[in-house]
């Protein structure tokens, strides 16, 4: 793997999110990547972040390195592209897609906007 590739981030954020975990995962690890320029393609740097999570660092490697895990993230990854994901981070609101870091001012004033 290189530098930049995420797979088995992505695998393990999957497992966070079966275990109750995924914010705790998913902040860190993407301050790691963007803000401490971690290598996220090393093992040992995502399972550190999976323990710090709270999760059993190698089990959920493990778990994230499955089949069904790669399967499931393939899927999931064919689905955004279809919706019209084309990078990170991407949110949708309803049907309104907005993409970008810049963008959740924007989210949070159309979400403040649409409630009622």
């Amino acid at each position: 793997m290189s530098r930049s590739d995420t797979t088995l981030a992505l695998q393990a954020a999957l497992v966070a999110r079966e275990e109750g975990r995924f914010a705790q995962f998913h902040q860190p690890a993407y301050r790691a990547r963007w803000a401490e320029a971690e290598d996220l393609s090393q093992r040992s740097v995502v399972q550190r972040l999976l323990v710090e999570a709270g999760l059993d660092g190698e089990a959920a490697l493990v778990r994230a390195e499955s089949e069904e895990i790669k399967d499931r993230l393939e899927r999931q990854t064919e689905e955004a592209i279809a919706r019209g994901v084309f990078g990170v981070p991407t949110l949708f609101v309803g049907d309104q897609m907005f993409w970008g870091n810049d963008r959740f001012e924007l989210v949070r004033h159309y979400l403040t906007r649409a409630s009622p």
